[in-house]
């Protein structure tokens, strides 16, 4: 294996500008594909329990109010947005590993849930969505051509 020193990869004169910005972003750490405002995925657990559905996502560092839940046909989306701390004092990095900006995640329902009775709680940076099953449907993912 092969490692760079930061210093040599700083200054990638001569190189496309667009082609730059985004291996720039590579070695940072950032997702060049995912846009300027470097949106990011957090990460989530789905566990399917005998009365519930349960959604916890980890949402550290973002305020209550930035986070939005929706709900579509068979299908659950989170969106919110990370705010990078205003108090650090950056010279310059030497890791970066914490994305923030917008992120969106959706998931995709089982049928047999009783969507009305969803809740949601959010504590310590960890959002827990209850979403009850309903007893009298046996609980099936549906397939993308299914109808």
């Amino acid at each position: 294996m092969h490692f760079f020193d930061r210093k040599q990869l700083e200054n990638l004169s001569g190189l496309d500008p667009e082609i730059e910005r985004q291996f720039k972003m590579i070695i940072s750490g950032k997702n060049a594909m995912r846009g300027e405002e470097n949106e990011f995925c957090p990460p989530a657990d789905m566990i399917l329990g005998p009365d519930h559905l349960v959604i916890v996502i980890e949402l550290a560092g973002i305020k209550r109010d930035d986070i939005q839940l929706g709900m579509g046909e068979h299908e659950l989306v989170i969106r919110g947005y990370r705010n990078e701390p205003g108090q650090i004092e950056k010279d310059r990095y030497l890791g970066m590993e914490i994305n923030f900006g917008p992120f969106t995640r959706s998931f995709r329902l089982p049928t047999g849930l009783d969507t009305e009775g969803i809740q949601a709680n959010y504590s310590d940076g960890f959002l827990v969505i209850r979403i009850p099953r309903n007893p009298d449907v046996p609980v099936r993912l549906t397939l993308e051509d299914e109808q």
